[in-house]
């Protein structure tokens, strides 16, 4: 059997029960929708608006600091991987800079060598 318990009153959320022959209740209750094995009294008492809106709230600020460190750890990911990048791409610059350097000082000292060497013939 379907029933309809409760009714808009000024300033109440509005409480819809609907009775499944012996098997409980489903409510909804202002913007919340339960299932439960009890009777329809207690069902349409035990949801009240003041506890629904509390745990909304509640439910929506963890879901926003989720989030927020969600974003927080995918920034960090990317901050990494740009460094991680750039440490390689300066890794081999810094190496053939050394390279560099080290063949400009052979270059010289060969030269200045072979000039000694021509002197000394």
């Amino acid at each position: 059997m379907l029933g309809f318990i409760g009714a808009r009153r000024k300033g109440a959320q509005v409480g819809v029960a609907l009775e499944r022959e012996g098997n409980g209740c489903c409510c909804w209750h202002g913007s919340v929708f339960c299932n439960t094995n009890s009777d329809m009294e207690s069902c349409s008492s035990s949801l009240s608006p003041v506890k629904q809106g509390s745990e909304l709230e509640m439910l929506q600020k963890e879901h926003e600091k989720k989030m927020q460190k969600i974003q927080q750890l995918k920034q960090q990911i990317a901050d990494t991987k740009i460094s991680l990048e750039r440490k390689k791409k300066e890794v081999p610059e810094e190496k053939m800079e050394a390279f560099r350097a080290l063949t400009e000082q052979y270059n010289n000292m060969r030269n200045e060598y072979n000039a000694l060497l021509a002197k000394n013939k």
